[in-house]
């Protein structure tokens, strides 16, 4: 069992930090202000703020429809909103997963679990940089999304959500997880140095 719940944290804790940063930035509407300014969505759409906050307004899933969007359009913010909320219960039942392994888990083999997912959260992360952004986005929507229903030729959609804004998105979000990571990494390799080196010291203490 103890076997299992180690490698359940090594594989969830990618999943977590990188589902719990996209959820903030889905929902963050005042970032989403920022990159409106800093890519001049505002002069293609002057009302862009306020559009933006129907838009998680309804992801969060209040209104059941977004004004001034066409059917194609309302179609795949539906399917946005089913995504986002299979994320989120997915979100949950990863942490109540991680919770069940500090309960049964040493505090030794917890941090070999951080320590290890961290990096596989890095390696992740890394190889995500490396890719071309276009080809990324493309491979995301087909994986996620059903043919023909992601792709806008036109329409407040494409104005406000462009590839730029999604790749600056995504920027932050590895960014953040990222530096999350790194912390974990260092916080459980210092954790393990010091139960080892105690251990030792009990060890040559007995021996003496």
């Amino acid at each position: 069992m103890k076997k299992a719940l180690t490698i359940l944290i090594i594989l969830s804790l990618p999943f977590l930090l990188i589902l719990d940063n996209t959820k903030q930035i889905i929902f963050d509407e005042k970032y989403h202000e920022n990159l409106f300014e800093k890519l001049s969505i505002y002069k293609e759409v002057p009302n862009a703020k306020a559009e933006d906050e129907n838009v998680v307004s309804f992801l969060k899933g209040n209104p059941e429809q977004i004004n001034g969007y066409d059917s194609k359009e309302q179609s795949h913010m539906q399917d946005v909103r089913t995504l986002v909320q299979k994320g989120t219960t997915i979100y949950y039942i990863i942490i109540i997963l991680l919770l069940a392994g500090i309960i049964f888990l040493s505090t030794k083999e917890i941090s070999n679990a951080l320590m290890i997912g961290s990096i596989i959260t890095l390696t992740i992360i890394g190889t995500i940089a490396l890719l071309n952004f276009n080809s990324f986005f493309d491979n995301f929507h087909k994986l996620f999304f059903t043919s023909g229903t992601w792709q806008f030729s036109e329409g407040i959609m494409v104005q406000m959500y462009s590839q730029e804004f999604f790749q600056e998105c995504l920027k932050k979000i590895m960014t953040i997880t990222a530096i999350q990571s790194a912390i974990i990494l260092a916080i459980s390799s210092c954790t393990i140095f010091i139960i080892k080196r105690t251990e030792n010291k009990k060890r040559h203490a007995k021996n003496k």
